[in-house]
């Protein structure tokens, strides 16, 4: 934090997976670069008062590797997993695949699904924000001047809970996604008790799906239900069309994927509880 105070222009490096590609292509310019990939307080996944706790410093990999990862959230490992190639994933950490806030990124629409929050720290002070709120824009955040992206925090998700992220890309691996869709489902009895539906790559930010989120709650699921659901999606995409695709490709695969992904989350809300360890 002194450092950041000291060097204005400086950029922050975690894995520098995205910075020093954009710094080749002339995207964005840095006087100084600060890297964080010593600091062990920001690495490691546990529990902490009755959340996931993910350092930023985690590596996609090791979100693939994590038990815990993969047996509360574990659409979040099958993001992680869809990220680029093996050599990538293990240099990409999740805070700055957060940081960047690139439309297609991969992890924040099965976070934002799981309903995750992050701590944002400065040398005075820290903060606590809905990841819902942490995006303003294609690469804009709400982090201030010298804030650093500390942790991700992840509620353990209730009973009857499944979670589910779908992506289409252009080719198996080394792909942004053209689109992508994170849905969160939790039934009570028999019924849609809580419901998320998180687009990716189909708007400036990932966005919610809100009014099919609505049309959902409180009713008894059916694949003829999840169906409408997911044309009523398709509406709430605003994407551009840009070399991966033209909006009309994007606004077609929304209903496949959104359909995927709930029918997914249904069918892991419906499996017998496990015991959490």
């Amino acid at each position: 934090f002194k450092l950041l105070e000291e060097l204005k222009e400086a950029r922050i490096a975690a894995g520098g997976t995205d910075l020093f590609v954009d710094m080749k292509q002339g995207l964005i310019e840095a006087s100084d670069i600060i890297s964080l990939h010593k600091i062990e307080e920001l690495k490691g996944i546990g529990k902490k008062d009755k959340r996931i706790r993910i350092g930023a410093m985690v590596t996609a990999q090791e979100i693939i590797s994590s038990s815990l990862i993969n047996q509360h959230i574990p659409a979040l490992a099958d993001a992680a997993r869809s990220m680029a190639s093996c050599q990538i994933r293990s240099m990409a950490t999740i805070g700055g695949n957060i940081s960047s806030a690139v439309p297609s990124a991969d992890l924040p629409p099965s976070l934002i699904a799981a309903d995750a929050t992050v701590e944002l720290r400065c040398s005075g002070s820290s903060r606590e924000v809905s990841l819902t709120k942490f995006f303003t824009g294609p690469r804009e955040t709400i982090c201030k001047t010298g804030e650093l992206l500390t942790f991700i925090f992840v509620p353990f998700p209730p009973p009857n809970t499944g979670i589910s992220y779908q992506k289409f890309s252009l080719r198996e691996a080394n792909a942004l996604a053209v689109a992508s869709v994170a849905s969160r489902l939790t039934l009570k009895d028999g019924k849609i008790d809580r419901v998320a539906i998180v687009l990716g790559a189909v708007a400036p930010t990932p966005v919610e799906a809100l009014k099919t989120s609505e049309f959902l709650f409180g009713k008894e699921p059916s694949q003829s239900l999840l169906e409408e659901a997911s044309l009523m999606a398709k509406e709430e995409a605003s994407p551009i069309s840009d070399i991966r695709g033209s909006i009309w490709y994007r606004k077609e695969l929304i209903p496949i994927l959104t359909r995927r992904a709930l029918t997914e989350a249904l069918l892991q809300a419906q499996r017998k509880p496990r015991t959490r360890k």
